[in-house]
């Protein structure tokens, strides 16, 4: 994966994106160099994008992104509740493209996908 390092930064917290040909990640921090609060992973990029998203104190949840290849001019993608998805699946091998960006992210990543339980997911709003 590749850091996309020009992020538009607001008063939220700082913000950091990677990607490559099959994950989207979006890591937030309380401050630049803080503590990781929440990360977003789009998935499946290519077919039907979905995306998981945690927050730190919150929990989980899963989406598909609705719009994501939209053939309508200037739409933003929504994230709409999306059913049961293979977290083994998808955890190894984001451990596998993850491998290019800091060891911090990545194994934060991969060690709070694997605590996923579908039992409380949509803790949040």
């Amino acid at each position: 994966m590749e850091e996309f390092e020009t992020v538009r930064q607001d008063r939220t917290g700082f913000k950091r994106y990677f990607f490559d040909e099959s994950f989207d990640l979006y890591v937030w921090y309380d401050y630049k160099g803080g503590m990781i609060t929440g990360f977003q992973l789009v998935y499946d990029k290519k077919a039907t994008p979905r995306a998981i998203t945690w927050i730190k104190n919150k929990g989980f949840r899963h989406d598909k992104v609705d719009g994501f290849d939209s053939s309508y001019y200037n739409q933003t993608p929504l994230l709409v509740r999306d059913g049961i998805f293979d977290i083994q699946a998808i955890s190894d091998s984001f451990r596998e493209h993850g491998k290019g960006i800091d060891e911090e992210i990545s194994s934060l990543v991969y060690s709070t996908l694997k605590q996923y339980d579908p039992r409380f997911d949509d803790q949040f709003i």
